[in-house]
């Protein structure tokens, strides 16, 4: 999947079911009989091999390098095969303010910074369980929408006479079914 293939295509590739495929992407919950879980695969770290979506490092240091032989945007752009428009905002945004030189390394740590990071709920350390729709120590509840909707309405069955007012009147005038 890192080379680009759709889940589906890579267990195919693999020889395993599409199933089995999204155990290892996602790794599996523990069950109760079992009491474990599997944690999912851990991908190697490493340089990604084609076009990302992001300049990776080496990117930015052969810009710098070009820019200071004086070769334009367009050359670098279809050199590295990106958009011009995309080593041009780099190029202008890493410029140093003073002498205008493209610094690579601030670049990239400045790109790192910009990156997106996980957002974890103030206070808990394991957002988990919060973000799956069940809060730890909880039973899930198994009402229904409808049975919500007429608890949070008092009892109320539609537009007609309340269930339970009715039925305190059969009690109180002695009516039974």
């Amino acid at each position: 999947m890192d080379q680009g293939f759709s889940s589906r295509e890579a267990c195919r590739i693999v020889g395993i079911n599409l199933r089995t495929g999204k155990r290892w992407r996602n790794g599996r919950a523990p069950n109760k009989a079992k009491k474990k879980g599997a944690p999912p695969v851990k991908r190697l770290a490493g340089p990604p091999s084609g076009v990302s979506r992001y300049l990776r490092e080496d990117e930015r240091i052969y810009i710098a390098d070009r820019v200071r032989e004086k070769a334009s945007i367009r050359e670098i752009a279809r050199e590295l095969g990106r958009a011009l428009s995309t080593i041009s905002r780099e190029v202008r945004r890493n410029r140093h303010p003073t002498n205008g030189q493209y610094r690579p390394h601030v670049a990239q740590a400045r790109a790192d910074a910009r990156l997106p990071t996980r957002k974890t709920l103030a206070g808990v350390s394991d957002p988990g369980p919060l973000l799956h729709g069940r809060q730890p120590g909880r039973r899930r509840s198994r009402a229904s929408t409808a049975s919500w909707s007429r608890r949070a309405s008092g009892g109320f069955r539609g537009a007609g006479q309340p269930r339970r007012d009715a039925q305190q009147r059969r009690r109180r005038d002695g009516y039974r079914r």
